[in-house]
């Protein structure tokens, strides 16, 4: 599985020896989690929607989706928080 996710390069990157690193990791954190919280929304919203019965296919990848953008709130929670 690949994953391209900006936020997550940005962080790899981050130096840990700028004496702000602390804070602009709080930032990302919380820039990713308004962003991952946004498209979880719109995820909810399809899955509220009825378009996408459940046992499909796309159902199937949309709720993926929604365990993953879930998954990813939870990681910058607690990067943002020290508890990487």
């Amino acid at each position: 599985m690949e994953i391209h996710d900006e936020g997550l390069l940005r962080l790899f990157f981050q130096s840990t020896r700028d004496p702000g690193a602390a804070v602009a990791i709080e930032r990302l954190a919380g820039e990713q989690i308004a962003a991952h919280e946004q498209r979880l929304a719109q995820y909810q919203a399809l899955v509220a929607s009825g378009l996408l019965r459940p046992g499909t296919p796309r159902r199937a990848t949309l709720e993926a989706g929604l365990r993953l953008e879930q998954l990813m709130i939870d990681f910058w929670r607690e990067v943002g928080a020290g508890r990487d």
